[in-house]
């Protein structure tokens, strides 16, 4: 006789979608990975394009080819200010300061770097990340 199904529970299926990180200044956060919609906007902020029909295993490699523009730094800051509200589960982190919890603004630049990337890391987009975050940090000491 087989086991009769019950609903997955919220908490049950966010399991294995996020992670705890450790950033630059030694704080500790738990991030998600990212939703389809915060996605599609974060590729919208980068200016990357992805035909429809893109199989799903070619879309890191088509994002990675797009992040060479040079004016991806500027693009990148963007889209960590974007990612990272919606993507730190705890401490919060809100786009107006209401006392209880953390701001962008409240971020050094190291964490938001760090947790933006820990994110795309966590959401399949870790090759495209770590080229943008080591052309951010060339063309911010170079």
């Amino acid at each position: 006789m087989e086991k009769e199904l019950v609903p997955t529970t919220p908490e049950e299926y966010r399991k294995g979608k996020t992670k705890i990180v450790r950033v630059t200044s030694n704080a500790v956060f738990e991030i998600r990975k990212m939703s389809i919609p915060t996605m599609s906007e974060v590729l919208s902020l980068l200016g990357t394009t992805i035909q429809e029909g893109t199989p799903i295993d070619q879309v890191e490699a088509e994002v990675k080819r797009q992040v060479n523009d040079p004016k991806m730094r500027t693009k990148f800051i963007e889209a960590a200010i974007y990612v990272v509200p919606r993507c730190v589960v705890r401490p919060p982190i809100v786009e107006k300061a209401d006392g209880s919890s953390l701001t962008v603004d409240d971020l050094s630049p190291g964490d938001l770097f760090d947790l933006f990337g820990e994110v795309m890391d966590l959401s399949g987009l870790t090759q495209a990340t770590r080229s943008l975050r080591k052309k951010f940090r060339e063309q911010s000491v170079g």
